[in-house]
Order: structure tokens, then sequence, then C-alpha cells
């Protein structure tokens, strides 16, 4: 603010009260309005000792009090400028620079501003819907539709929407519907789950790999009971003791495996392809004086058995582990049915 600007009057009276309390006699006497000359050195004191004694709020005020209480003769018979305050706007509604609040009235607006509330025969008039005297105008019943009624009257809400039940048999009450519902969903449930176990076990390899640790139980035990007869020649003694050997390894391996994969009822499957009648045969070749060519005869076919189930198991197996089980198998397979065929008729009656 400069020394030329507007002071309220309110503010003026604030100042006169600080400089009749903060400025010294001396300075006082030359304050008021028949003051004398004051040279500009006892002015800027004057305007110093004002500044270190008013209130923040007054601070900005101080120089252009200074001016209006000391303005200095022109010499020349002029009067000085006198500050007018300035003229509010009437368009204006905020609090003007007097403290004075305006508002905005139809008479009191511009030409310009007055023609827009002007009808054709230049009537000033008040639209409307802006008329505080009339009262507003109410939306026809069923004309719109709140989209927060559901909140405030949620009974409403519910009524107006479809309620949507459980179908209904004809001839059944509610109870019996919803129980042959859930007999109907039971029965779909078991229809699903029957289809899923069948593609399961059509593509799963378990049944041929059992077949193969069947195959491999059964020559153990046609085996054993071979090294305990009384008659048995050399040459099959020898291919007993390997054939356990070799099966007894490959057996234990291969259940590890079905085990690891989730089959832990392979071991309890694993006699299911013992043959009776087989026993039965050999025990009559043995009464007969024939035991050594019958085991022959009985082993190698039990063989190549084995080595068709190895083979079948390998082709749908996809498991690195597996196919490396049964690979190994097979071979060792292949060696014990040359040694048993080299060996066909060599052994005592």
């Amino acid at each position: 603010m400069n020394e030329n600007s507007y002071i309220p009057p309110e503010i003026e009276r604030a100042l006169d009260k600080q400089a009749q309390q903060s400025l010294p006699s001396y300075m006082r006497d030359r304050s008021g309005t028949n003051h004398v000359y004051v040279p500009r050195s006892t002015e800027a004191a004057m305007s110093q000792q004002l500044q270190q004694n008013l209130p923040t709020h007054l601070k900005s005020y101080a120089d252009a009090y200074i001016n209006k209480r000391l303005t200095q003769p022109t010499g020349n018979g002029q009067t000085p400028n006198v500050i007018q305050p300035p003229v509010p706007s009437a368009l204006k509604r905020d609090h003007s620079v007097g403290f004075e609040q305006h508002t905005v009235e139809l008479n009191t607006l511009p030409k310009a501003s007055q023609t827009m509330f002007e009808n054709t025969t230049g009537r000033a008039y008040v639209p409307n819907n802006l008329d505080p005297n009339q009262p507003p105008q109410q939306p026809a019943q069923g004309q719109y539709h709140q989209p927060y009624d559901f909140i405030m009257s949620p009974g409403q809400e519910q009524q107006k929407r479809p309620q949507i039940g459980m179908p209904k048999l004809p001839g059944l009450s509610p109870k019996l519907t919803r129980i042959a519902m859930i007999g109907v969903g039971l029965i779909a449930l078991l229809i699903i789950y029957s289809v899923a176990k069948s593609i399961a076990s059509g593509s799963s390899n378990y049944p041929a790999l059992l077949s193969v640790l069947q195959d491999q139980t059964e020559l153990s035990h046609i085996a054993n009971n071979a090294g305990s007869q009384p008659d048995i020649s050399v040459t099959n003694q020898n291919f007993v003791a390997t054939l356990d050997l070799v099966i007894g390894d490959s057996s234990s391996n291969l259940v590890n495996y079905l085990v690891a994969n989730g089959h832990k009822s392979a071991a309890k499957e694993a006699d299911l392809k013992i043959s009776k009648a087989t026993d039965l045969d050999l025990t009559d070749a043995e009464s007969s004086g024939t035991f050594n060519s019958s085991f022959t005869q009985v082993a190698s076919t039990q063989m190549q058995t084995y080595l068709d189930d190895i083979n079948n198991a390998y082709k749908i197996t996809k498991g690195v582990h597996g196919r490396e089980i049964l690979q190994g198998d097979y071979k060792q397979a292949v060696l014990l049915k040359k040694v048993l065929d080299s060996s066909s008729g060599m052994g005592t009656t």
C-alpha cells in the first residue's frame, strides 16, 4: 500500500489512537489537521516510530497515514490532492474495500444485464423457476424413479422386484420338489464322477505295469518251488538261482516306483497271477520223473509272457524313470530266456 492509498475511517481512528500513545510530544504537536510544515527527516522519524509500535494489521497503512496527517504545503497556494474512497461495484457479491456488503438486485443491474429478464414487451420479469414466492413444481407420480429409493424405503424396493423361486413339479409339494431336485443333482454328480474315473483309468499305465509286476511274482514263485525239488538238474539249479536274484531286484524297484506314484496297493495285487494249475502240473511232473523238462517248458513260456508285458507297458509309459526301469527289466529278461532256451533238453529226467 503506497502513501496515496485510501484509509477507511475506522482504520484512521485506530491510527490516531496509536499515534497519540506512541509518538513523543514534540511529534504529536506537529500532527493534526492544523499542522505546519514538517521537514522530511522529521516525517521519516515519525513514520519509523509509528511503524515500531503499530499492530501488524495496521502497519500497511502507516505511510498513507503519515502522508495524510502531515501533508506538506505546496508553497504555491494549491490545495493538496484529496484521496477519495473507491466506489464499490454493485455487481460484486463480496466485501468491498469499504467493508460493506453489496448484493445484486434487479433494479441495480446495468442495462445490458436487465434485458436478460425482459419479455417481448420490454417489461422486466422473473422466471418461474427463480421466483422465491412460487412453490417448486413436483413431477407427476410415476414420472421418474429415484436411484436411491432402495436405501430410504427398502421394503418398497423389495416389493417391486420379482421374486425368483424354485420351479414346482406338477403334482408335488414344494418340499418334495426340493428333495427331487437334490436327488437329480446327486445322480448327475455320480455320472460325472464315473465318466471321469473311466477316462482316467483308460489313460493310466498302471494296469500294464501291474501285469509286469505280477509276471515277476509268478516267475519267482515257480523258481522257489523248483529249487526245493530233490531231482532238479544242475543247469536248472543255476538258472533258478539267477532268476530269483534278478527278478527279486526288478520286482522291488517296480513296487517302489508304483507306490511313489500313488499306487500303494501294488504289493497286495502282485500275487494275483500265481497259477495253482501250473503248480499242480510241476508237482505231477516231479512224481512222474519229468520235472526238469516240464520246468524248462513252463519257465520259457512264462518268460515270453513277461517280455511281451514289459514291451506293452513301455509303449504307454511316459515317465523317464518308469521307462528306465522297464528297459532294464527287458534286457535282463532277454538274457535269462536265452540261457533257458540254450539249456533246453540238457537236464536229467
